[in-house]
């Protein structure tokens, strides 16, 4: 099943990569890429390492009541995670973080992956706001606003089942109880330790206060996100309005749940031409800013998930390795 996932990916990334270089007259596009002005890719990398760093801010409130958890190492985690979004398929790299949580900084692999499902929904919430924001300013296609508002209304009940979850921690507890029942012996006690530490994960939504500091922290990462897309379509000096580079940040954050290769390209590609397209920019000009503008992204992303492994005496293969091999009862049992 994993094989048939990466095939069918790898062949929507092929499909979205010919459909992006169709009638690309490849003498203009290097003449557009050879146009970018490298202080502004500078400048775009430099929004890209805050927005990551306020995402180990938000990351360490959403383990609240848990405190004095290390930001650097939370940091570091993140963008290891990252490098493995960019070399492995099926975003395995939100587990990576799961599990590099529990073990370096004794969270417990559950109660991680928790923390980072309700990241991932108010993230997503969070784009589909900012992308109906847009609809003054920007003519939305169809299509567009159609997976804004399926998206949206999405992780709106996945948010409403979490608030649910963690104002009845202990119903839900006792429903891992009676479902542990039905485990083998020896899995039952790490099965609801999980359970548990999974809850636990969502006690943030309890506290207003805290999960206010969340959601404007949310804001914030997404506002900085836009800016990197727009210093780079300053450095390419593109016609468009910077609302443009917003709309981009949309439509591939939300393309993001297409089935595709490791580091979503010639996906990644294919969305920014066609949302610039609605501005009316030339294929060969909206290519080059959608390659650069991937590389900004993936190649900083990957360098500071290398920076990651270094700081934290990590390998990649040490790492992969481990992911592997640890036995479920053991890795659930981190969190008791």
């Amino acid at each position: 099943m994993k094989r048939f996932r990466l095939w069918v990916g790898m062949g929507i990334s092929i499909i979205c990569l010919a459909l992006a270089l169709r009638g690309v007259d490849f003498e203009g596009l290097g003449q557009a890429l050879q146009s970018v002005r490298w202080p502004y890719l500078v400048l775009a990398f430099s929004a890209l390492l805050l927005a990551v760093w306020l995402r180990a801010v938000r990351w360490r409130v959403l383990f609240y009541p848990q405190t004095g958890l290390s930001l650097s190492t939370l940091f570091s985690i993140i963008n290891i995670g990252y490098l493995f979004i960019n070399v492995l398929p099926a975003r395995v790299g939100e587990l990576v973080r799961a599990y590099l949580a529990g073990e370096v900084l004794g969270t417990g692999a559950p109660r991680a992956l928790s923390t980072i499902v309700l990241e991932r929904a108010l993230d997503v919430l969070t784009v589909v706001l900012l992308l109906l924001g847009l609809a003054p300013f920007v003519p939305l296609p169809p299509w567009a606003v159609r997976a804004g508002l399926l998206a949206g209304a999405g992780a709106v009940v996945m948010i409403v089942v979490m608030i649910v979850i963690a104002l009845n921690r202990e119903r839900g507890v006792q429903l891992g109880e009676w479902l542990g029942r039905w485990a083998p012996e020896r899995f039952r006690v790490p099965f609801t330790a999980a359970w548990a530490s999974l809850i636990d994960g969502f006690a943030v939504v309890r506290e207003p206060g805290q999960f206010l500091r969340v959601v404007l922290l949310s804001m914030a990462i997404w506002a900085i996100s836009a800016v990197v897309n727009y210093c780079v379509l300053v450095g390419f000096a593109l016609p468009a309005p910077p609302t443009a580079a917003v709309l981009v940040l949309c439509i591939a954050a939300l393309g993001m749940v297409i089935p595709s290769s490791p580091g979503y390209i010639g996906v990644f590609e294919y969305l920014v031409v066609l949302t610039l397209s609605l501005f009316g920019i030339d294929k060969e000009l909206a290519l080059s800013y959608g390659l650069v503008l991937h590389g900004v992204n993936y190649v900083g992303l990957s360098l500071l998930g290398v920076v990651g492994l270094w700081k934290e005496s990590l390998s990649y293969a040490d790492v992969r390795g481990k992911m592997q091999k640890v036995p479920m009862d053991e890795e659930v049992g981190a969190s008791s």
